[in-house]
């Protein structure tokens, strides 16, 4: 899809959808929103979070399921959580993600985070 088509608006629901309704593995999915800078990396994770909000107005069910902080969203039910971080961070070595974005990778300058989060089997999203 070419530049301002909606992608990571598009890749916002799908890890919206897997937070809320994955189930393999059943618990303690981790979910994260990544890119080269903090300010790109917090694009999906805002988008995420807004999503989730107007759910959360939507249906008491979900908003009884679900915790927002700045940093974080929690799935109350099943320990699942979706964080930001981008590569100046550091953040990637360490965690077990299940699914991964990826925004504006084609600005990156190495494939470290790419090979980090490959190598946690995870659902690799690239934006």
């Amino acid at each position: 899809m070419a530049r301002k088509n909606g992608k990571s608006l598009l890749i916002s629901g799908v890890i919206l959808y897997e937070f809320l309704f994955g189930k393999n593995p059943a618990n303690k999915r981790q979910l994260y929103t990544a890119a080269n800078d903090r300010k790109q990396a917090g694009i999906v994770f805002g988008m995420v979070k807004d999503r989730l909000r107007a759910l959360m107005r939507k249906d008491p069910g979900i908003k009884r399921m679900v915790k927002i902080t700045r940093d974080e969203l929690v799935n109350l039910d099943d320990g699942s959580t979706i964080r930001s971080f981008s590569r100046d961070t550091g953040l990637v070595d360490g965690y077990e993600p299940h699914v991964a974005v990826v925004d504006e990778y084609a600005n990156a300058k190495t494939t470290d985070m790419i090979e980090t989060l490959a190598s946690g089997q995870v659902l690799l999203l690239v934006i």
